[in-house]
């Protein structure tokens, strides 16, 4: 009985899919690429998915998410609600093998970055998860200039 039960975990497992590492890795051993399965491959392929720019996969051309373009935008309310809505769409078209519960946006104006927080539960195995992207929208905002003494 114990060994049907583990059959059926790991069938469900199967369908969550199996894919390259991200980003790639290669295991100098065995001389092949690392690969992931299960919900590391479905955070992964989140990551590769908010991290794509629409148009840059020429055979699908509106797969990703057109976070770079708002990296010069003001922080303000419009602004997170846009990327709440936009974020939400990306994943209900292109992640089928989650529900998306939530899209949580926590800004750090001082840090120059926005979190993005996904709360999702896996489909087939019905296992809630979530994850966390940091977005920056200024590089090296807490840069502190180094001072030169004079002898």
């Amino acid at each position: 009985m114990i060994n049907s039960k583990k059959t059926s975990i790991d069938h469900k497992k199967a369908f969550l899919g199996k894919g390259w590492s991200f980003p790639v890795r290669f295991n100098w051993a065995t001389k092949n690429v690392e690969m992931v399965t299960a919900e590391k491959d479905i955070e992964e392929s989140l990551f590769i998915l908010l991290n794509t720019i629409k148009k840059e996969r020429v055979m699908r051309p509106q797969y990703g998410h057109d976070l770079l373009p708002l990296v010069f935008k003001k922080i303000d309310n419009s602004l997170l609600h846009l990327l709440e809505d936009s974020i939400t769409k990306a994943i209900t078209l292109y992640e089928s093998r989650i529900d998306l519960i939530q899209v949580k946006l926590n800004h750090h104006i001082q840090e120059g970055f926005i979190e993005i927080e996904l709360l999702y539960v896996v489909r087939k195995t019905n296992s809630r998860h979530n994850v966390v992207f940091p977005f920056y929208l200024s590089q090296g905002t807490h840069v502190e200039q180094l001072e030169t003494s004079k002898k």
